[in-house]
């Protein structure tokens, strides 16, 4: 089906080098660099050397805009002005944090992380990201293999799982569930079955890392991707028909659980309190209630200085170091005015995504299967509040991208396109 069929037309935003920046960047950012070498050399090394990567980015992709595409910069950060704002509030919070040290470093680091992936999202066009990603993912995967005989297998709780270069296997897991994820969205994007050999090799990488977090990040990113696909380039209609039994077979789904979830968990054989994990968000709600507005200060309730972290540990009688939710993780960190900017900043990155699809040769709707499959998993991980991690990164580049509004050339469409155009953009606020 995809081999007789012509590829969808180019971005009109395409750069030199664009795609060889991106490869790099997700290298960087996969935490492979600074956590080998954490474990193979220092680890003092771990911290210290993702700060200093991403603020080398920084420096050279801020360079590289300034002389090809300066243009570019302001729309770029007027779309990410709510993680900008999200910065600043963070670095606020240093003044009331339990911990302001660890704050203060903490913000830095996320502030270098969210002017990476606007800088990125400014000098890339959507095919270059994602085949940028795509390469450089699939090949810090494929290397990792190669640290199996020196430490690349946990020997420790989780024994037997492949964990690579990183620190345990659920960072493995995220790096391969994406390069999976990116393989497919590529090759439906160039038209291009050859990219596919990536997903069953990614998805058995994910399997043998034993994340099932990870493993259902890239089962829901192909999940909809397909629905992207079925969807085509030039059929708005349809595309609202997939949406439509999407939702009803959503709802349908959480009605089933509802009425079974005791069921689905013992034929499932897993633990309801989903590994201790509503434990321990029952205890991060009682402190939320004490601090609801503006929270602990960013980083800082589960600094090893923290009082309160000794207390959910108490409270739940076994070591924890992260509230399992994304989102309870930023309203301890930032209380309900910080985490109030970073569901704006969502709701806009889905928005503008999902505007692609009702517009013929907008790319931007490949950015669905990583945003829509990242924001199901942070109910229950800690993903998208913190300065390191891929998943971190990829998502604020893709949702700021997506916030830049349509990349096609506006002039080259009918003009009842350009009024759909028009009303994709009234979110762009």
């Amino acid at each position: 089906m995809m081999r007789g069929s012509t590829t969808f037309a180019p971005d009109t935003d395409e750069t030199r080098y664009g795609t060889l920046i991106a490869a790099i960047m997700v290298v960087t950012r996969s935490a492979a660099i600074e956590q080998s070498a954490a474990r193979y050399v220092s680890e003092s090394l771990n911290n210290s050397g993702a700060m200093a990567l991403a603020l080398l980015m920084c420096v050279a992709l801020g360079a590289v805009i300034l002389v090809d595409v300066p243009h570019r910069l302001a729309r770029a950060l007027a779309a990410a002005w709510p993680m900008f704002a999200f910065c600043g509030f963070s670095l606020a919070s240093a003044i009331w944090s339990t911990v302001p040290a660890s704050t203060t470093q903490e913000t830095l680091h996320v502030i270098f992380t969210v002017v990476a992936a606007t800088f990125l999202a400014a000098l890339t066009s959507w095919r270059q990201l994602i085949r940028g990603m795509a390469i450089g993912l699939v090949a810090v995967s494929l290397a990792s293999l190669l640290t199996i005989p020196f430490g690349g297998i946990d020997q420790d709780i989780h024994a037997g799982a492949l964990q690579g270069f990183w620190e345990e296997k659920n960072g493995a897991g995220q790096v391969y569930a994406y390069a999976g994820i990116a393989c497919a969205s590529l090759a439906a994007l160039e038209r291009r079955p050859t990219w596919l050999w990536g997903v069953p090799v990614m998805g058995l990488l994910t399997v043998l890392s034993d994340s099932t977090t990870s493993l259902l990040c890239l089962m829901l990113g192909l999940a909809i991707l397909s629905g992207i696909f079925l969807a085509g380039n030039r059929h708005p209609g349809r595309a609202i028909l997939i949406f439509w039994a999407t939702a009803v077979s959503v709802g349908f789904g959480i009605l089933i659980w509802l009425n079974f979830e005791d069921q689905i968990f013992a034929l499932l054989g897993k633990d309801p309190t989903l590994t201790g994990r509503s434990e321990v968000w029952e205890s991060v709600l009682r402190r939320i209630e004490e601090r609801p507005w503006i929270g602990y200060g960013y980083h800082a309730f589960w600094d090893e200085a923290s009082p309160y972290a000794r207390w959910v540990r108490h409270e739940v009688a076994f070591d924890v170091f992260n509230a399992h939710s994304s989102w309870l993780e930023a309203m301890l960190s930032v209380g309900l005015i910080g985490t109030s900017l970073l569901v704006w900043f969502a709701v806009r990155s889905i928005l503008g995504a999902g505007g692609g699809v009702f517009l013929p040769d907008d790319n931007r709707r490949f950015a669905l299967p990583i945003l829509l499959a990242m924001l199901v998993i942070s109910l229950s991980e800690s993903i998208l509040i913190g300065a390191a991690g891929i998943g971190w990164f990829v998502y604020l580049a893709f949702g700021i991208k997506a916030a830049m509004g349509p990349a096609i050339s506006p002039t080259a469409q009918p003009l009842s396109l350009r009024r759909m155009k028009a009303s994709t953009d009234v979110i762009y606020l």
